[in-house]
């Protein structure tokens, strides 16, 4: 696959997808996020139920944080960061990632690190085949059934198949219990030559199985937006999807593929990425509050948060929708 011309803003390996233009066009084209980012770390205002506003870096995703390593330059955008959110009156700065040299001068500044989950990151070393081999053979198995079963997987640009893919999307979505999203922010995302991939397992009819959105910076793939069919998963659907994507992760020449951070609640699917062969670690994310520190619980495994999911699943089509676009302009 032919790989065009990135246009994030990358100086430096702290840098990822989510930091840069690409994303932020979706954020506030699509998802109304406003960005208010200072120089080296993206911030954006997020709407808040209860109380005031908060900035966010980032939104929807547990990527984001700073663009630099340069200690100085951190210092700077953490007190520019403090200076926006108190002129626009925001009660918090949320950073969902840091690395060692970040986090330390996020803690030096008053900021509060709590857990955030389980992140699945693989590091392509080697050759695609070499990693193949590599994987315990009831995977490699289930690889191959997949394909004896006649599903094939493909990398497409045309729009009756990101059409096809969003429809599927939304009845996952909707059957998790999960917010959908607005088609035009795929469509922004994917209208990015270069920096993303949609990779949708076909059947024999020609009927999409499943598909995964991916995403990419000049050093790592991000496991982005999964949906498939029920009655797909005996075919191994997932196996052949994620297959296909570190297979394209490999031909990229990138140095890892992140399979993306979940609640240290959800043992099965950390269990399953874990399969794929790569490392799990304990991510953080860093409050600083403006105003009164208040109890946030983000955590999508909690009594709350399934009392919200089951009033999304079981909402009749038009009313599931309509609760999408109101939470979304809360979430973050």
């Amino acid at each position: 696959m032919r790989v065009g011309p990135l246009t994030f803003s990358d100086t430096t390996d702290a840098a990822s997808f989510y930091c840069g233009a690409t994303w932020k066009l979706a954020l506030e084209e699509h998802l109304k996020k406003p960005y208010v980012g200072v120089a080296g770390l993206p911030l954006y205002r997020c709407r808040s139920l209860r109380g005031p506003s908060a900035l966010v870096s980032v939104p929807f995703r547990d990527r984001g944080g700073f663009e630099t390593d340069e200690i100085h330059a951190i210092e700077s955008g953490i007190r520019d960061a403090i200076d926006v959110a108190k002129r626009l009156r925001a009660g918090r700065i949320t950073i969902n990632h840091a690395n060692e040299t970040q986090a330390a001068a996020l803690e030096r500044n008053g900021f509060k690190r709590v857990d955030r989950g389980i992140e699945c990151v693989l590091d392509l070393e080697g050759s695609y085949e070499q990693f193949l081999e590599r994987l315990k053979p009831s995977l490699r198995w289930s690889i191959r059934k997949s394909a004896k079963e006649g599903v094939r997987v493909v990398a497409t640009a045309e729009e009756a198949d990101r059409l096809g893919f969003y429809s599927l999307f939304r009845s996952f979505r909707k059957s998790m219990g999960v917010a959908n999203v607005p088609y035009p922010f795929f469509h922004s995302l994917l209208e990015a030559r270069g920096e993303s991939v949609l990779l949708l397992a076909k059947s024999l009819q020609n009927e999409i199985e499943g598909g995964l959105i991916c995403f990419r910076d000049d050093s790592e793939a991000y496991s982005g937006y999964l949906a498939y069919k029920t009655s797909s998963v005996r075919r191994r659907v997932v196996d052949s999807l994620f297959s296909e994507a570190i297979r394209w992760a490999f031909q990229n020449k990138l140095q890892r593929f992140n399979f993306g951070t979940d609640s240290a609640n959800q043992k099965t699917l950390i269990d399953y990425k874990r399969k794929w062969l790569g490392a799990v670690v304990g991510r953080h994310r860093w409050h600083f509050w403006i105003r009164k520190e208040r109890s946030l619980n983000l955590d999508t495994e909690t009594t709350s948060f399934r009392f919200a999911r089951a009033a999304f699943r079981n909402a009749p089509g038009p009313l599931y929708d309509f609760l999408s676009r109101m939470s979304l302009r809360y979430w973050e």
